[in-house]
């Protein structure tokens, strides 16, 4: 491989004009690193770190990490987790899009595998890549499994032919999408997983960006003036994203100086679907470590605290600021309405539709946004 260019290259970027201009900062590097890309780099070669970028451009982690995002949105730059970051050229993206997969045009349908329909998150997603799947003229075939069903019986409900259908993975847990992955991928279907990336192996990959998301919730809750933060973790505590949440948040906390932020993993093996509110009990039992905000790494678990709290008599966002990470209807339609990091819930199913046709492409990351709603303000 050729030897990446020198590192002090990125000195001489200029980003401190940014105020003048009117332009986000993450634009101002993005479009620095871009222009250094056509005249420094050549396709195939290794892209400095997002720590070179905060060092050397003297940013913080999270405009690095956006910048560095939309480069790879625009295919400029392809991420592999194990392997680092890496330069595509433009003119070389096109000679990969004239050399498209032959299959392509034989494609007549995008089977999607999710575990459990009835996820209010997984159901939109299912709309999002319904409607994308739509525009394209091919139709779309949802596979269902239940707790337990073997990886063997899962892909069973296959009908189509791997030259008629490409399979995308939803929402099963790590060890369960490697499994299906390989399966299918042995039976020489294309195969997109969503949400859960598969380490070690390069499986075409989509999801958001869960650091940038933490940094972005930490950040407005801070800005709010709140200091004891405490995250709820209500998804499992062996997904991967339930461990990128979980450390970005101890990660920010600790850039923030906030020495009582903590998190609190709820105990899913409470009957009665009492285990949020039995962590709310817990978390809120001791008025000198009562957190004045709360982020949740999941809509599930924002509306069952929110819900407690109603219950409690606990005025939210006056007593207590709640955070969700992920933009369900849930929390668009809930009392008060929640602010919450949203998931570029379309995007990722464009992404999608690009991963099946141009497999080449392996792991994108997307950036989530801040949505701010009643569910948060002011510390007072």
């Amino acid at each position: 491989m050729i030897e990446s260019p020198p590192i002090k290259i990125l000195d001489d970027l200029a980003v401190m004009s940014y105020d003048a201009s009117g332009t986000p900062l993450h634009e101002v590097v993005r479009n620095g690193l871009s222009r250094i890309i056509d005249v420094h780099f050549e396709d195939g070669q290794r892209f400095w770190t997002e720590s070179d970028v905060c060092s050397h451009l003297n940013v913080s982690r999270v405009t690095a990490r956006r910048a560095l995002t939309d480069l790879a949105d625009q295919g400029r730059l392809v991420r592999h987790r194990s392997r680092g970051t890496f330069v595509r050229s433009i003119g070389n993206d096109k000679n990969r899009a004239d050399d498209k997969d032959d299959r392509k045009d034989s494609l007549t349908s995008i089977g999607v595998f999710v575990p459990y329909v009835g996820s209010p998150f997984w159901s939109e997603v299912l709309d999002e890549i319904a409607a994308v799947t739509g525009g394209t003229g091919r139709s779309l075939h949802v596979y269902s499994s239940h707790a337990g069903e073997s990886g063997e019986s899962i892909i069973a409900q296959l009908a189509t032919s791997p030259d008629n259908e490409a399979i995308v993975l939803l929402g099963y847990s790590n060890s369960a999408t490697e499994d299906l992955y390989c399966r299918l991928v042995e039976r020489g279907y294309r195969v997109v997983t969503v949400d859960s990336p598969i380490r070690g192996l390069p499986a075409p990959f989509v999801g958001v960006d869960n650091d940038m998301g933490i940094y972005m919730g930490v950040r407005h809750l801070v800005e709010l003036g709140h200091r004891r933060i405490t995250l709820l973790s209500y998804e499992p505590p062996q997904n991967v994203n339930t461990q990128l949440r979980a450390n970005a948040f101890l990660s920010a906390a600790a850039e923030n100086d906030l020495l009582e932020a903590r998190v609190f993993r709820v105990d899913l093996s409470v009957p009665g679907g009492r285990c949020v509110a039995v962590a709310m009990e817990s978390i809120w039992s001791d008025p000198q470590s009562r957190p004045t905000a709360l982020f949740c790494d999941s809509a599930g678990g924002a509306v069952s605290a929110l819900k407690w709290c109603v219950e409690q008599g606990i005025a939210i966002p006056k007593e207590l600021s709640i955070l969700s990470f992920d933009n369900t209807r849930q929390v668009q339609f809930s009392r008060p309405t929640m602010s919450c990091i949203a998931q570029p819930l379309r995007q990722i199913a464009h992404v999608v539709m690009e991963l099946v046709e141009r497999p080449q492409i392996r792991h994108i990351l997307l950036p989530p946004t801040l949505v701010v709603r009643n569910s948060t303000a002011s510390l007072h």
